[in-house]
């Protein structure tokens, strides 16, 4: 615990008095919805937090990460599809309770409304939420960046989470909370599921012909349309074969149903023989 105390203060450049007691989180490692996630105050309580959360039982865990607390109005949720913004949410957990069955967990978590948000943590400044949004923006495309470098395709889906904080003077400060995994939570964004597994079966088959298997849908479709296209010119050659006879004058013949049409041919015509000689 002392030892992750002066890794953080370090990291972190706190030139605060070292007298001050310290503050941050423990956590494990894909815990769903901040289960393992648990606030700590002082060497002593960081100490007891890490035997906690290693020593549950099936924990099978090899690392606790230990992590500074980010003081912050909320947390905005960036959904993004094939390397793209595609939904935005604005959330917030309450502040964890310091005594009890629930010291130190966050418990309480709510998705508020962009009007909420902006009067709760800009005071209803549009100006200084604006600076908000553009800064989170900014942090999000970062990640995305960053994540395609990594692989040349963008990802399927990703859902990076920016703590935000507006301060006293104005100054917007925003930083990275987590960077989700194909499983995020989808809260309130109705077409989330939708949109994000589509774009997952689209990754799976992207560098695949399926078109060419004679069981794929995609054949049959193709099948479907070759054939309506070469029908539809015989139709409307029929169609005007009936109208051009409906213009004929009474009693004439008409000399399409003659037997000695010409019909055009690919074929090369045949060459006629030489005319006989006596020589």
């Amino acid at each position: 615990a002392g030892r992750a105390v002066d890794a953080l203060r370090l990291l972190t450049r706190d030139d605060d008095d070292e007298d001050e007691e310290p503050r941050g989180v423990c956590k494990l490692g894909y815990s769903w919805e901040a289960i393992d996630v648990k606030a700590w105050r002082g060497r002593r309580d960081l100490a007891e937090t890490l035997r906690d959360l290693a020593n549950q039982p099936g924990c099978q865990a090899e690392y606790v990460y230990v992590q500074e607390f980010v003081d912050a109005a909320g947390e905005v949720r960036s959904y993004c599809v094939d390397g793209r913004v595609e939904e935005t949410l604005w959330t917030r957990f309450d502040r964890p309770d310091d005594a009890g069955d629930d010291a130190g967990k966050f418990t309480t978590f709510h998705e508020v409304p962009r009007a909420e948000a902006l009067r709760a943590w800009c005071g209803g400044d549009e100006a200084a939420f604006a600076d908000a949004e553009k800064a989170v923006r900014s942090l999000v495309e970062d990640w995305l960046v960053w994540l395609r470098a990594l692989d040349a395709d963008p990802q399927p889906f990703v859902r990076v989470d920016v703590f935000v904080n507006v301060r006293a003077d104005g100054r917007v400060v925003v930083r990275s909370g987590e960077v989700t995994e194909l499983g995020a939570s989808f809260l309130g964004w109705a077409g989330g599921p939708a949109r994000v597994f589509e774009a997952f079966l689209r990754n799976c088959f992207r560098d695949a012909r399926c078109a060419e298997s004679e069981r794929c849908a995609c054949s049959l479709i193709a099948a479907d349309d070759t054939a309506a296209a070469a029908a539809a010119p015989k139709r409307r050659r029929k169609h005007r074969s009936k109208k051009k006879r409906k213009l004929l004058r009474p009693g004439a013949r008409d000399k399409s149903d003659d037997a000695s049409t010409v019909e055009r041919t690919d074929e090369p015509a045949a060459e006629k023989a030489p005319p006989e000689t006596n020589e």
